[in-house]
């Protein structure tokens, strides 16, 4: 049977290969975490920096009666769409928007503190919940919640309701050309302009104080 050797004759490894072991594990420690905060700092990045969402742009109005009745019109380059203020009525209007960034992005709703543009009350912004695309580019077939994601290339409406004022002066005419929405992209929350490419615009009849 083999004896085992005293305790005096077992030999350590040199103190020089402890250190140098050690130092591995600490390069190799710290090269792990060097790659890991630029891994991090590039997703940050991406998603900090991602392409805003944009109009598509189809738009148009809410209620098929503001449709029947809209005035289109042009002048250097701007286009309008005009429709007549219905006292207290519920009024809004559809636009598509897509994602071109490479990031998921989710809309979550107007921005805090929003100011009706045209007066009026109950702002409500929803999402629809398919592409357009393959609604057959009809948005009334969709259906909408309050918030929504929409994946890279993909698009959506959005659908922006209000209840009218009870009166605008006869021949005033409120319009907006962009829509601030607040917008999820990875952990970060923003404010978004989408540009409308034209101006959504109510004018006053003078007939106030009724509903339509």
């Amino acid at each position: 049977m083999a004896l085992s050797p005293p305790d005096s004759q077992i030999v350590s490894p040199p103190a020089s290969r402890r250190r140098a072991a050690r130092l591995i594990a600490i390069i190799v420690s710290l090269v792990f975490v060097l790659i890991s905060g630029v891994v991090a700092s590039l997703v940050i990045v991406k998603y900090a920096h991602a392409r805003p969402l944009e109009c598509l742009c189809g738009i148009g109005w809410y209620a098929e009666q503001d449709v029947m009745s809209s005035v289109p019109s042009a002048a250097d380059g701007h286009e309008q769409s005009t429709i007549n203020l219905r006292p207290n009525a519920r009024q809004g209007f559809y636009v598509v928007i897509v994602n071109r960034s490479s990031v998921t992005q989710a809309v979550t709703g107007l921005p805090s503190g929003f100011l009706g543009p045209y007066g009026g009350s109950h702002y409500h912004l929803e999402v629809s919940t398919r592409s357009w695309a393959r609604a057959g580019r009809d948005w009334t077939r969709l259906s909408y919640s309050d918030r929504a994601t929409i994946a890279p290339g993909a698009d959506r409406v959005l659908r922006l309701t209000w209840t009218s004022p009870s009166c605008f002066d006869k021949g005033l005419q409120v319009g907006i050309d962009s829509l601030r929405v607040r917008v999820r992209v990875g952990a970060f929350t923003r404010t978004e302009n989408i540009s409308l490419h034209q101006e959504m615009a109510l004018s006053g009849t003078g007939n106030c104080g009724g509903n339509s």
